[in-house]
């Protein structure tokens, strides 16, 4: 995801939604080594409404020329290798394989998603941020998933997923308009 605290452009025609800033208590103690549940305020911030996909990518590892190694200022932006990921070289340019333009783009390292956001303009949300508008900010209708108690709803997972990642924005949004916030089979792998 891409954030923004304030207005810098189209951020490369990457679609954002306004968060308006509030409190909650983040952490979840249900979880196993999760924080306490602690108050947490944040200003206004804007996210990007859905994941990043091959084609943004795509898009952002050719206008920083970046070869077949995907190297870029000496560290490795994504892993550009095995059956789940949807890019490739191909006469000296990156693209999306056939058909998965639209689809989230993975095996995308901390620094390569980092270096994205400088790119487009804006930078990593913040955990506090992310999870924030996740749970639909001020909106929130305090659903277990992100924008709903059924998972198969707002998320991909192994049995609707066909065991490989979805396209984005195809299931429902969460109360702000964001997608795919519960995740889709196999981010960050």
């Amino acid at each position: 995801r891409l954030s923004s605290v304030k207005n810098s452009g189209n951020l490369r025609n990457i679609e954002k939604v306004a968060v308006k800033g509030g409190e909650f208590y983040m952490g979840d103690e249900s979880v196993s080594g999760d924080q306490p549940l602690h108050k947490v305020r944040l200003s206004d911030f804007k996210i990007s409404k859905t994941e990043v996909t091959n084609h943004q990518f795509a898009q952002f590892l050719n206008a920083c020329n970046i070869d077949y190694r995907a190297m870029y200022n000496s560290k490795n932006m994504v892993v550009a290798i095995g059956k789940y990921s949807k890019l490739e070289y191909v006469d000296g340019k990156w693209q999306s394989k056939e058909g998965f333009q639209n689809h989230p783009v993975v095996n995308v390292t901390w620094w390569g998603a980092s270096e994205f956001c400088k790119w487009a303009g804006g930078r990593l949300p913040t955990e506090a941020e992310w999870e924030y508008a996740a749970r639909g900010g001020v909106h929130s209708k305090n659903f277990k998933y992100a924008g709903s108690n059924n998972i198969l709803e707002v998320g991909y997972i192994g049995v609707n997923s066909i065991n490989k990642p979805q396209e984005v924005a195809k299931l429902a949004a969460n109360e702000l308009g964001l997608y795919d916030m519960s995740g889709d089979y196999r981010d960050w792998e």
